[in-house]
């Protein structure tokens, strides 16, 4: 919402120097009068210090056009305008009033005082003013615009867009317009739109940063990330360089895996902002995907040290403990994981793990079950459970799990290699092989399915294609099979 505020601001800006405009020439041609000429000249002296932004200098010309004037409508007009530059919405407000009550049929006065009450989140208020607007004028593009920006701050997002887009009808080349229709679409989850329509915004202003941001964003939305990369990228050349960028230009790096580049722009981030407790995590969940435990658990006890409450950072840092095998540290950040939240699904999942691995497998049990109970679909807790049942050689219940997950990730290797592991306990070798044979299409290149597909085989006495399969993992570099092939195959 913050980002399509600061659209809105610059929307305004675009009406108020028309606005600007209006006004020198109606006092242009009021000097000829010779009613109220001094008034009259008080004004034109504000409206040229206002061009300056000279605020204090055209408040007084103001406040004198209006003492020797006071039912002069362009000198409150002005005098509103120029306290609305100030931030003094209220007093804005005020001058606008009478402005309009001097003059009711100018709709600049109620466009104007639209925007004041809007900057003091009197959005029904803006949206009346801009209503009267419309009737004085059917084909004001910008009061449309104004409307759509105070519906979508009272989250009438559906009215918003058709206000964007009917402005859009009376000003097809204004970019403003169209960044901010796609900016509601893509607060409304529709990213596609969203990314049509900063296409367009883009096309008609190439140097707007913002649309390069947003559109990564919808990009990213999308699972588009190489193409929100590059937005981001060209955000960054056009000089956007905050903190915002680098996280989503890291969460994009992320999700493609280029943990380096993340770690880059996470760090980046935190040079702006060496309290960004997120962006440690961000960097330490980098790195955790590296492997690189130690050097996560820094990044991540910073996030923590920052934000004493910060969830996923203590769920992180469990990952990474259980990596280094410390397993109770691990067990202790699970539990305040699950003191912060209880239904925090991944929580129980992790713990169940460690649990497995300290051999407390019905312990890990209840855990998984806890998890499933939260997130029936999470596959990661159907497996864990998995393989706890098979440490208690609950090899059936175990087979069920397994078969679970898979009906959810059909091309899970770990899945169908536990699976096929639990099968072969219980002497399914051909139900093993058959998992194993999946496997190879999964992944054609690891040669240990092989090695291990050629086991079952010889199992079976399938002696010749167990001896194929271990001569191709022999191939591939599996280590201490010739020797197996040597005893077996000769």
């Amino acid at each position: 919402m913050s980002a399509i505020n600061q659209k809105t601001e610059s929307v305004y800006k675009h009406k108020r120097q028309n606005v600007n405009k209006k006004v020198t020439v109606i006092v242009l041609l009021l000097l000829f009068s010779s009613a109220c000429h001094r008034a009259e000249y008080y004004v034109q002296q504000g409206i040229s210090k206002l061009e300056k932004k000279d605020y204090d200098g055209c408040l007084k010309d103001f406040d004198m056009a209006i003492l020797r004037d006071p039912k002069n409508a362009t000198a409150y007009y002005c005098r509103g305008f120029t306290r609305d530059a100030l931030k003094d919405y209220r007093g804005a407000v005020e001058d606008f009033n009478v402005a309009i009550q001097l003059n009711p049929q100018d709709k600049e006065f109620y466009y104007n005082r639209g925007i004041a009450k809007a900057n003091l989140y009197d959005y029904q208020g803006a949206i009346d003013d801009f209503n009267r607007v419309t009737e004085l004028d059917p084909k004001d593009a910008y009061a449309y615009c104004s409307r759509g920006n105070s519906k979508f701050n009272l989250k009438d997002y559906q009215d918003a867009l058709k206000d964007f887009t009917r402005a859009i009808e009376f000003n097809l080349k204004d970019n403003d317009l169209y960044y901010n229709r796609g900016m509601t679409k893509e607060y409304t989850g529709d990213d596609r739109g969203a990314v049509e329509d900063f296409n367009v915004a883009i096309q008609l202003n190439p140097k707007n940063k913002e649309c390069y941001y947003h559109r990564g964003i919808a990009k990213a939305n999308l699972q588009d990330y190489q193409g929100a990369i590059q937005d981001y990228d060209r955000a960054y050349e056009l000089n956007l360089k905050d903190n915002k960028l680098y996280h989503n230009r890291g969460s994009a790096k992320i999700a493609s895996r280029d943990f380096g580049g993340a770690i880059e722009d996470f760090s980046k981030a935190i040079e702006l902002d060496p309290n960004d407790a997120v962006a440690y995590y961000s960097k330490g969940a980098a790195k955790t995907a590296l492997k690189d435990y130690r050097e996560a658990m820094q990044d991540l006890d910073k996030a923590i040290e920052l934000d004493p409450k910060f969830l996923l950072a203590y769920n992180t840092r469990a990952v990474a403990k259980s990596a280094l095998k410390d397993s109770q540290s691990a067990i202790q950040d699970f539990n305040k994981v699950l003191e912060l939240d209880p239904t925090y699904a991944s929580a129980y999942n992790g713990r169940g793990f460690v649990k497995v691995l300290l051999n407390d497998s019905r312990s890990a049990l209840e855990d998984f079950n806890k998890a499933l109970e939260l997130d029936p679909t999470y596959t990661s807790a159907y497996n864990g459970r998995g393989v706890a049942k098979g440490e208690l050689k609950d090899y059936q219940g175990a087979i069920e799990d397994f078969t679970r997950a898979i009906s959810i990730e059909p091309n899970n290797e770990i899945l169908f290699k536990n699976r096929g592991i639990a099968k072969a306990k219980l002497y399914d070798y051909r139900g093993a092989i058959q998992d194993f044979i999946k496997l190879t299409e999964l992944n054609p290149n690891n040669a240990e399915i092989y090695y291990n597909l050629g086991i079952l085989k010889y199992k079976l006495n399938y002696k010749q294609d167990a001896c194929l399969d271990w001569q191709k993992a022999n191939t591939m570099g599996f280590a201490g099979v010739h020797k197996v092939i040597q005893e077996y195959c000769q």
